[in-house]
């Protein structure tokens, strides 16, 4: 007999019956549990979706300034659902909830460009959307000349920047120019062309104009490339330049004495200068020289008479220049003194180099003269033919000066004896010019004019001055004088 007994009393294996029905009990407890799930889930999803899956989107239209500016912006699914219109409108720095996934934004503010794009939202958000204004002013062009490609600490630079404004009505003036970057830090100025500060400017429609902006970097300024940058303002228009900032050169610039120095008229004075930039990598190419102050008592156009350098010098690295300039005073050039200055300057240089200027003029010794073949001569008159025979005195005038004379004039006039000079001598001058180192002979005929009567028998002698007047050549309204003496005797036939 088997002694075994179920756990809980009953056939040992089971009542099928009974058996039955706890299987069915188990099937309807594990449909109620997955029903709770499932609520569960759908609560929970509805809950995510309602409440969780949140976050805040907030938009901020500003101009390129950084100004907040008032704009709607409409909010779409995506950029193909635009032709459905918006899901929601939002408020220009005004936060609002929205469900966590991508949407599209469009933003359109009176005088702005439009702006589009897309958000990935999935958490508390804040977009900054930068919008540009319809400026018609562009910039065509921002340059540094080459010469300031390289520049140094403490030095004065130059900007070209052309602008052109497209409005058919509306002007501009500089304060929609805006300055940036390191140049921004260089306390910039538009100037004129003479280098004065520009205070205002208006840029007229169809317009297109060139501006110098003059900046000057700091001593202190850290060597390395630097970025100077011009924009229109309330757009992204924008050009920049780079210059490399550098330590400065050592160079050392001498020119030769021009104090107390004398020149005279026709003569030419050199002058040494020397450019060192042997201790330097780097070419110097703007060196120029400039005459300043030049002022005289009597002579013009003295500046020309420096022949100083007229182009930019150049000096490579590690090389010196030695030249000379001339001073050339005309030979014509009155007694004087010239005061003034030589200015030199590079942006090499810590500051301009002043090089005074005082030049004595002198005249030289004016060598005319004049000489007659003859002191005195002796006519015979005939009482028939109421005539006199005819002689010959050459007048030569003699120029060794080193310039040019010009005769004024030669007079006839009574010395000593009988008062009627005039009646006696003719002469033709053939030039007025005597050039240097010439000999000028003038024949002058002796003989009683006709018309005229020889004076009273006996003791006719008359002494006469032969007076030569020339232009003194370094003074045009002044005169100097030759005078001679000729005696004519005139006897009775």
């Amino acid at each position: 007999m088997n002694d075994f007994q179920p756990p809980f009393g009953g056939s040992p294996f089971g009542d099928s019956k009974d058996y039955g029905l706890e299987k069915k009990q188990s099937k309807l407890q594990i449909g109620k549990i997955l029903k709770i799930v499932i609520i569960v889930i759908i609560i929970g999803t509805l809950i995510y979706y309602l409440f969780l899956n949140k976050a805040t989107l907030t938009i901020i239209a500003t101009n390129t300034e950084g100004n907040e500016i008032p704009a709607e912006i409409s909010l779409y699914k995506s950029s193909s659902d635009v032709s459905k219109g918006a899901i929601k409108q939002l408020t220009t720095g005004v936060p609002v909830k929205l469900n966590k996934r991508n949407y599209y934004y469009k933003i359109n503010v009176a005088g702005y460009e439009s702006k589009s794009g897309t958000i990935d939202l999935t958490d508390d958000y804040v977009q900054n959307i930068e919008l540009s204004k319809n400026i018609q002013l562009k910039i065509n062009n921002f340059t540094i000349p080459a010469e300031n490609a390289i520049a140094f600490p403490g030095q004065t630079i130059l900007f070209d920047l052309i602008v052109e404004n497209t409005s058919a009505s509306e002007a501009y003036d500089l304060n929609y120019i805006v300055i940036e970057k390191d140049l921004n830090k260089w306390s910039p100025v538009f100037i004129n062309e003479i280098g004065e500060e520009l205070t205002s400017y208006i840029i007229n429609p169809q317009q297109s104009t060139t501006l110098k902006i003059q900046a000057k970097i700091p001593i202190d300024e850290k060597i390395g490339k630097k970025t100077a940058k011009v924009r229109i303002k309330y757009t992204t228009k924008s050009k920049e330049v780079v210059l490399d900032v550098q330590k400065r050169p050592d160079i050392t610039i001498t020119v030769g004495d021009m104090e107390d120095i004398t020149i005279k008229s026709g003569e030419t004075k050199n002058i040494q200068y020397k450019i060192d930039n042997s201790k330097n990598n780097i070419q110097i190419n703007d060196i120029k020289f400039t005459l300043l102050d030049i002022n005289t008592s009597y002579n013009t156009d003295v500046n020309t008479w420096f022949k100083i350098p007229q182009n930019i010098i150049t000096v490579g690295q590690k090389r010196t220049e030695q030249s000379v300039f001339v001073i050339q005073a005309p030979s014509n050039a009155r007694a004087d003194e010239i005061t003034g200055k030589l200015l030199i300057t590079s942006q090499s240089l810590p500051e301009p180099l002043w090089f005074p200027i005082h030049i004595k003029i002198e005249e030289p010794e004016i060598k005319f003269t004049s000489s007659l073949n003859k002191s005195s001569i002796i006519l015979t008159y005939d009482e028939n033919t109421l005539k006199t025979n005819s002689a010959e005195v050459i007048l030569s005038l003699n120029n060794q000066s080193a310039i040019p004379i010009t005769l004024k004039t030669i007079t006839i006039e009574n010395a000593t004896g009988r008062p009627d000079c005039n009646k006696w001598i003719t002469y033709t001058i053939p030039s007025k010019t005597i050039d240097s180192k010439k000999i000028v002979p003038i024949a002058l005929s002796v003989t009683l004019k006709d018309g005229e009567t020889p004076g009273d028998f006996p003791d006719n002698t008359r002494t006469c001055y032969l007076k030569t007047i020339y232009y003194n050549p370094y003074r045009e309204t002044e005169t100097k004088e030759e005078i001679l003496l000729l005696s004519i005797t005139v006897n009775k036939k």
